[in-house]
């Protein structure tokens, strides 16, 4: 009979705290709990998961956490109670509604090739928010990242963006990679092509053959080669050549190198000899024709001296260019004149005389011939100035003497003086010896 007693008492015992821990909330009393956040709240000791629910009037009810994280990019923030309380436990009333107010927040997630910019941050969920990138931002003074979109948003392809999360959310600004392309050259030569360019990206590269001196038409500076500056050097298949493709893998600088040139000009009558651009340094050989013939052995030019620079007299020269060179070659033009003379004299002033010049020809006044006979000059035909005629050298000429022949008197007197002067002395001397 006690032991009926004690189960009794035991299960009554069992009974009370079983109906002590369930809440009164079991039975509509009036009084409602409820929550915006998926939290518990303790109510009259028991833990109450599922909301709203009903309590006791006058119990004291609390939540259980200020902050609730419904996983690891959510969470939930206590503000205060639809009473205004920012208590975390209130005593209910015998009526109404009694709502716990949590801010709701998910993380943002910043992801970016550019990792300054990466950054995470706790927002209000559902409310729009501004988020930024610069158009560029530099890594060094050679690489820099430029923007090129957001993954999502309203404004996906501004750099000020505007996105209203409702979820955990990952934002991603796309960039484009970019490198500078530095190119040097030396003053006063413009290369296009330098600057930014994606990674991955080709290049064309094209540089003046060649730049004239804007103070001196006949020096100009003309492309040589392309040198790779910095490490790792730029491979150059063929440096000489001014067209450059380059491969934009990483910053590059080129260096253009020029040489000096200047023009070297040479002329003659007969045209132009030689003109060219040559490297300063080089050595130069000219060589014009000595004797240039029009006309065999009646018309000729023939060399006689470079004309700008002294000192140059023979057709062939050369030298270092070191300066611009203009020559030009000057000639004599020579015609033949042609003596001729009858009886077989000779007349002096013949052969080749330049052009514009004066000839003087002479002819002798008589020239023997035989015993006792003379040839006497006669004329120049169509000259009327005797046996010595000066006249202006313009194209060939032939020009005759003319000779007469004719008894030499001084030698048939002499002839005749000698057996009288003979007959004298011989009579002077019969006579001298007869006294």
């Amino acid at each position: 009979m006690m032991k009926k007693i004690w189960y009794v008492s035991v299960l009554l015992a069992l009974l009370t705290t079983l109906f002590s821990v369930i809440p009164i909330a079991a039975a509509d009393t009036g009084v409602t709990v409820s929550s915006n956040a998926p939290i518990s709240i303790i109510s009259g000791g028991a833990v109450v998961d599922k909301l709203p629910a009903s309590v006791a009037p006058s119990s004291l009810v609390s939540i259980e956490r200020t902050l609730f994280y419904s996983s690891e990019t959510e969470r939930w923030t206590f503000q205060q109670w639809s009473t205004g309380s920012t208590s975390p436990s209130i005593t209910v009333g015998t009526a109404g509604d009694y709502k716990a107010i949590f801010s709701h927040e998910v993380l943002i997630l910043i992801k970016s090739d550019a990792t300054s910019l990466q950054r995470s941050m706790w927002v209000p969920a559902g409310i729009p928010i501004n988020v930024s990138v610069p158009n560029t931002v530099q890594v060094d003074d050679t690489t820099r990242y430029r923007f090129l979109s957001w993954n999502v948003g309203e404004t996906p392809f501004q750099t000020a963006n505007t996105i209203a999360p409702i979820k955990p959310t990952t934002l991603e600004p796309r960039w484009v990679k970019e490198y500078l392309l530095t190119i040097q050259a030396p003053s006063g030569i413009s290369i296009a092509g330098a600057g930014w360019y994606a990674d991955g990206s080709s290049v064309i590269i094209q540089p003046p053959a060649a730049v004239t001196d804007p103070q001196n038409k006949n020096t100009r500076l003309s492309f040589a080669s392309w040198d790779s500056q910095g490490f790792p050097p730029l491979v150059l298949t063929t440096p000489d050549k001014a067209l450059l493709t380059v491969k934009m893998d990483g910053p590059h600088t080129l260096k253009a190198s020029y040489d000096t040139q200047y023009l070297v000009v040479a002329n003659t009558p007969f045209g132009v000899l030689k003109r060219e651009w040559v490297t300063a340094g080089e050595e130069v050989v000219l060589e014009a024709l000595p004797v240039v013939e029009i006309v065999t052995g009646q018309e000729q030019f023939v060399f006689r001296k470079w004309d700008g620079m002294a000192g140059l007299v023979s057709p062939k020269v050369s030298g270092v260019i070191n300066a611009p060179v203009l020559l030009t070659a000057v000639y004599d033009h020579q015609v033949m004149i042609t003596v001729n003379a009858t009886e077989g004299a000779l007349v002096s002033g013949g052969g080749w005389a330049t052009v514009g010049s004066s000839a003087t020809l002479t002819a002798p006044n008589s020239v023997g011939s035989g015993f006792a006979m003379i040839k006497r000059f006669k004329s120049f035909p169509g000259y009327d100035q005797g046996s010595s005629i000066t006249f202006l050298v313009s194209t060939p000429v032939t020009v005759t003497a003319l000779y007469a022949a004719g008894p030499d008197f001084g030698v048939l007197l002499y002839f005749m003086i000698i057996p009288v002067a003979l007959i004298l002395a011989y009579a002077m001397i019969r006579r001298r010896s007869l006294n």
